[in-house]
């Protein structure tokens, strides 16, 4: 298995009323650690966790590559 570390772009979203003076546009920074299981020109695939006995993964998160200003393979021993 492979794993890596990225930095990426998230949309924010605010679910409070809000004056628009205080609705200032914002993106959030997200650090993600993850094994990667599929990966195409456009997305990464992340999972958190993998069943090694039936090759099942969850916590599966798809992360577009538009996104991503960092990435760095993880070793574990």
């Amino acid at each position: 298995m492979k794993y890596t570390f990225v930095k990426w772009i998230d949309a924010m979203s605010v679910d409070a009323w809000t004056e628009r003076d205080q609705a200032t546009p914002e993106l959030g920074e997200i650090h993600s650690i993850g094994i990667i299981i599929a990966e195409n020109s456009k997305v990464l695939t992340l999972a958190l966790n993998c069943d090694i006995t039936n090759d099942s993964f969850s916590c599966i998160m798809h992360i577009p590559k538009c996104c991503i200003f960092y990435r760095s393979s993880v070793k574990l021993s």
